[in-house]
């Protein structure tokens, strides 16, 4: 999906800050970022690019439970 293998993503945030660029908007960051603390729940739509920069917009949701962040994401073509 991102073009990294797994052994590059592995050694990578869990944040995924390495997938951010240009479009991704800094609000939605901080949201997932409140769901890895484990504040609340949140549904954020992301602009995430791949490792050759072609971006996709996925839509995140992030639910913490006991120290792990589960993320359903769904590709939006756009």
């Amino acid at each position: 999906m991102c073009g990294y293998t797994r052994s590059e993503v592995m050694q990578k945030p869990c944040t995924c800050s390495f997938l951010y660029g240009p479009r991704t908007k800094r609000l939605a960051v901080a949201q997932m970022a409140q769901a890895l603390l484990g504040s609340e729940e949140r549904k954020v739509e992301l602009t995430l690019y791949r490792k050759d920069g072609q971006q996709k917009v996925i839509i995140c949701d992030g639910i913490a439970q006991l120290s792990r962040l589960h993320v359903r994401r769904r590709v939006v073509e756009r």
